[in-house]
């Protein structure tokens, strides 16, 4: 429980004093509050001048869902004024123990003036506190409070005859939807045959780009690549980070343990417990949705698998891969030259078009010298004549011989 003699008046507090008191009540009950209050005080300029109007629904706006949680605090909030009261006019007096309320107190008049912004059900709404997000019902019939709603709605503004009957009322749940505060919370559906949907805080998706950005604009946004478990999982690791960019890995990794590569030892013990399957379809969400961390983090697990094989079974490895690029660049070519023949591409068809043309140029060879040899015909004109001289003498011979 918090000390409250080692704070100053709790209005001079900033936003960051409050958080660190509220804190300090219990710290391994409410350290898990810290980066949600922290964000949300500073949003809405919270400080120690609030405290005076802070009560149990605004506890729940700033993010403090559990029921119990805000009790406790609220009672330590009363206490911290009375006794604050009490130093300002420096008189030793006891408390006068009607102006606080007890637990019980407390609870009837939480269930009087309950926020119901949000509808859940108590076990999401659990879930939501502890994980970061929760697994929407598929049948909205099973939320009791938004049943509640539809059921008292009807009651008080039909006056007919006869009674809506249930069907009815399922209908107008079914077109209802859930409901809840747009600005805090986001619904994440997962891809796959049978798509699931995940409620969570807009803090928690901001580790991805893709579903925060998508967020801006709709309260319900889609991860059509990613499988309902696989988004279970990228939920939880969210959920734990709330928004907050864990610390960068080393690269290349030193060791094989996780635990000495992560800052956060929850980061290596959840990454840890998971199969080989599982963390290559983490690691195609993270990356799919855009969360560097993540993706990094299933890197490295991955490294560190292959870091463990001994030398044989790289061999083993490596081999393998060579081979089938081998057979890969053989099945291509097969497949490029079947196309080839489909065509009439083949290497003789290719010859033989060749050789054609060869006999084609011949026959259209022009019977006049082509320009070089114009160019270097007075060269050439000495042997010419030599060949003229000679096949005139030959003439001459043969005719002396025929007489």
């Amino acid at each position: 429980m918090a000390n409250i003699d080692n704070f100053a008046h709790y209005k001079s507090w900033s936003s960051a004093d409050c958080v660190e008191w509220i804190i300090a009540i219990d710290s391994a009950r409410f350290e898990r509050y810290r980066e949600l209050l922290t964000t949300s005080f500073e949003e809405n300029n919270f400080n120690g001048e609030s405290i005076l109007d802070l009560d149990l629904t605004d506890l729940k706006e700033y993010g403090i869902i559990n029921l119990d949680d805000r009790k406790a605090i609220y009672s330590q909030i009363i206490q911290l004024m009375a006794t604050q009261k009490r130093r300002d006019s420096q008189i030793d007096i006891q408390i006068d123990t009607s102006q606080l309320k007890s637990l019980s107190d407390v609870e009837e008049d939480d269930e009087l003036g309950k926020d119901y912004s949000t509808l859940l059900t108590d076990d999401q709404l659990e879930n939501l506190n502890n994980e970061g997000f929760c697994k929407l019902v598929f049948d909205e019939t099973e939320n009791t409070f938004l049943m509640d709603l539809i059921k008292g709605y009807v009651k008080n503004n039909y006056e007919g005859p006869g009674t809506v009957i249930q069907e009815i009322m399922n209908a107008i749940t079914y077109y209802h939807g859930i409901k809840f505060d747009a600005t805090m919370y986001v619904q994440v559906r997962s891809g796959g045959q049978n798509p699931v949907d995940y409620l969570t805080t807009r803090v928690n998706l901001e580790l991805s780009k893709l579903l925060i950005e998508f967020a801006e604009d709709e309260p319900i946004v889609e991860a059509r690549q990613v499988p309902p478990e696989t988004l279970s999982h990228v939920m939880t690791y969210l959920g734990h980070h709330k928004g907050k960019e864990p610390d960068p890995l080393p690269c290349p990794v030193r060791s094989i343990h996780m635990s000495q590569i992560c800052s956060d030892r929850w980061d290596a013990d959840w990454i840890d417990a998971f199969d080989k399957k599982t963390i290559f379809e983490v690691i195609l969400a993270a990356n799919y949705l855009d969360i560097k961390s993540l993706l990094h983090l299933g890197a490295a697990k991955i490294a560190t698998l292959i870091k463990q094989l001994d030398q044989n079974e790289i061999n083993r490895i490596i081999e393998e891969e060579e081979r089938y690029r081998r057979e890969q660049a053989e099945a291509q070519a097969v497949e490029s030259g079947q196309q080839e023949s489909v065509f009439g591409l083949t290497g003789n068809d290719d010859d033989e078009n060749n050789d054609d043309q060869d006999d084609n140029n011949e026959d259209t060879k022009p019977n006049g010298p082509t320009i070089n040899e114009a160019v270097g015909l007075d060269e050439d004109e000495d042997e010419n004549d030599d060949k003229d001289e000679q096949a005139n003498g030959d003439d001459v011979q043969k005719g002396n011989e025929e007489q």
